[in-house]
Formats: structure tokens, sequence, C-alpha cells
């Protein structure tokens, strides 16, 4: 059984926006910022769940987030991100993210927004056993997401957070032992569309964990909605999924849950001997008001 709810819009103050119309002179193109970019970090340290807020600033609010597990200059690997939650207040996002029962070494993660000053967009919430997928209503298209997989990393985590390439959806898919049975929600931030495209990047180099990244170079458009899908070993999860700034490199990065990092790169898929791949997509639009 799964459950679907839509959240409707208001409009938000958009301060000195007729002034700025006014004074633009006739026939020249108004140059408008990218949008704007928050951040929060949890404290770093050998707790095994942690949660970050990323705060938009005033008379803006959230439209797409992101978040990375950090391990510190020691490096690691193993924890699993559990949710980015795009639906908790207008302005900010919240990010969760746990380590396998008894995994040693200190963390922290860090949850990421991206602010508009521009009307709060749909958001769509659907939720399914497994797997769930939330799409945005007619004439909109997708320009944030969110999503949760309940229970502990080792019995199910998230393998796919994944955009379709009219940028009208997100499916989020789970894995793990008690994946079928996990209780998975998918979120869409909707609102009508802009220019917008989509950005994909794949890689199936050898180890883990999996980088991958890529990088649009059209001053025109920004960074909206990211998500990674991984394939592969049967504890391959996600611990980062970061929309870059105006100009900057947009990157996901896969991890094995439980799984220290020293053991990692000897890990290989169970039917063909590869070790499975990590994908990144993301929707780029021009800005918009």
């Amino acid at each position: 059984m799964s459950r679907t709810m839509v959240i409707g819009w208001r409009p938000v103050t958009i301060a000195g926006l007729a002034v700025g119309l006014l004074l633009t002179p006739a026939g020249a193109a108004q140059a408008i910022p990218p949008p704007a970019r928050a951040t929060g970090t949890s404290a770093f340290d050998a707790r095994p769940v942690k949660a970050a807020t990323a705060t938009c600033p005033e008379e803006t609010v959230s439209y797409a987030g992101g978040a990375v597990v950090n391990y510190g200059p020691a490096g690691g690997s193993g924890v699993a991100l559990t949710g980015i939650d795009a639906d908790s207040t207008d302005d900010s996002i919240t990010v969760t993210a746990a380590a396998a029962p008894g995994r040693p070494g200190n963390w922290s993660v860090t949850a990421i927004a991206i602010c508009e000053s521009s009307i709060e967009p749909w958001r769509i919430i659907r939720s399914g056993s497994g797997t769930a997928t939330a799409t945005c209503p007619e004439q909109t298209r997708l320009y944030g997401l969110g999503f949760q997989i309940a229970g502990t990393p080792t019995a199910a985590h998230v393998r796919e957070i994944s955009l379709d390439p009219e940028l009208t959806r997100v499916r989020v898919t789970a894995g793990g032992p008690a994946a079928g049975t996990a209780k998975v929600t998918a979120t869409a931030l909707c609102r009508p569309p802009s220019d917008m495209r989509r950005l994909r990047a794949v890689t199936d180099a050898a180890g883990w964990p999996k980088l991958v990244s890529g990088q649009d170079t059209d001053p025109d458009l920004h960074v909206y909605a990211t998500g990674a899908t991984v394939t592969g070993p049967a504890a391959a999860t996600l611990d980062a999924i970061v929309p870059g700034p105006d100009g900057g490199r947009t990157w996901a990065r896969g991890t094995l849950v439980g799984v220290s990092a020293r053991l990692a790169g000897r890990f290989r898929g169970a039917d063909d001997g590869q070790d499975g791949s990590l994908t990144m997509e993301a929707a780029l639009s021009g800005t918009f008001h």
C-alpha cells in the first residue's frame, strides 16, 4: 500500500523586484544571479546516527538539496545517507546519515540547500515498500527532490535516486537484505519550467568507494535537483550527493555500508564479476522568478 500527498504553493515576497524592473533599460538583459546556497554540518564524532540542517537566507525558499558524509583527514567509508528531507520547512533542508552498528571512527554529515527568492514549489510525496516514485503535476517539472529510507542501513539502504530524462519525476529504491519491506519515501519539488536539461555522468571504475562528477559550462543554467544510483554488491549505497555551485562541479559518491575502506576495494558484484557502477544525474535550469 502506498500513499501520495500533494502540497500546493504560495507566493514569497521578492524584495525590490519592482524597482529592479523599472530601472532596466528597454531592450537590455537584466543579469540575475544564480540561486543562493546554504550549508550546515553535524558534530564530528563516532555517534552512529547524525542529522544536519541547512537554512536558506531570508526571503528565499529551499528548491533543492544535497548531502555529503565527511570522514576527516584519515579518510574512511561505510556510512550511508538515509534521508534528504525537503518537506520539513519552506526554508531549510535536513539530511540524515547512519553508520553500521559498531563502526569505529569519527564522521559528520553536511546538508546543502539551493535557495530561490521565488514561489514555493509544489511538494509531491509518495511512500511505498522497497521503492517509491513521486511525479510532478502536468505543466511542471522537477526542480528539487528528497528521500527517506527507514531502518538500519545494513538491513535497507538507498540504491537509487533517479531523475527521468524529461525531468518530471524522481524514483527512490532501497537495497539490502530487507529492501523489499523497507519503507521508502520519495519527494518531488516541482514548478512551471524554464529552460531545462539533465546532466548525467557514469563511472564503472574498479573498487570502492566510487566517485563520479559532471560540470555544465553554460553560464545561463544552474544546478537544482541532484540524484545518484549505484549498482554492484548488495552493500553498495550512497554517501554523497552534491549539487555544484554556479560554474562548479556536481558530484556523487558510492560506498559499501558496513565495510571498511581497507576492504571495500576487494569487493566485486555477485553476478558477473564486475563491481558495479555509479551514476549521477542533475536537473539544470535557467534562472527564474
